[in-house]
């Protein structure tokens, strides 16, 4: 029998197995967090969010993000780790809000985002929420980030 076809003989007898498997990975990995992508300097030169860290930092070092993080693009920018803060307690909107907050607090960095601000995006939070928001972006604290 060949590796393909084995493959998916097991595969096919053990979907239960892999789809409960599958779904308490992703639901015991998946938790709002903001990152940076930090220099050798200690400087910002990215900022994102997400709420699962592990597939992110994942897509960031294959180049399958709008940064396109290739070796060369890291090397080039003396990129170093990456940090992490996590934002239990928020919901994807106001995850995403502390992000902008973020990203236009560290403007000045020549960051690596290639995306346009996205304030349209916020009209529906309250202006006394946002100051909140903003509030817990400036204390949160970021770690360096392991897997």
């Amino acid at each position: 029998m060949e590796y393909q076809e084995w493959k998916q003989k097991y595969y096919t007898g053990n979907e239960s197995y892999f789809k409960k498997y599958y779904e308490k990975f992703r639901e015991e990995n998946t938790r709002h967090c903001i990152y940076f992508i930090v220099t050798e300097e200690l400087k910002v030169k990215y900022c994102g969010s997400t709420d699962n860290m592990y597939a992110r930092e994942i897509s960031h070092m294959n180049g399958f993000s709008s940064v396109e993080l290739t070796e060369e693009k890291w090397n080039a920018n003396k990129l170093d780790h990456f940090e992490v803060a996590w934002c239990d307690g928020v919901t994807k909107q106001e995850r995403l809000y502390m992000e902008y907050y973020l990203i236009e607090k560290y403007s000045d960095n020549d960051l690596l985002n290639e995306y346009e601000p996205y304030k349209v995006k916020f009209k529906d939070i309250e202006e006394l929420k946002k100051c909140e928001l903003e509030e817990m972006a400036e204390a949160l604290v970021f770690n360096i980030y392991k897997r």
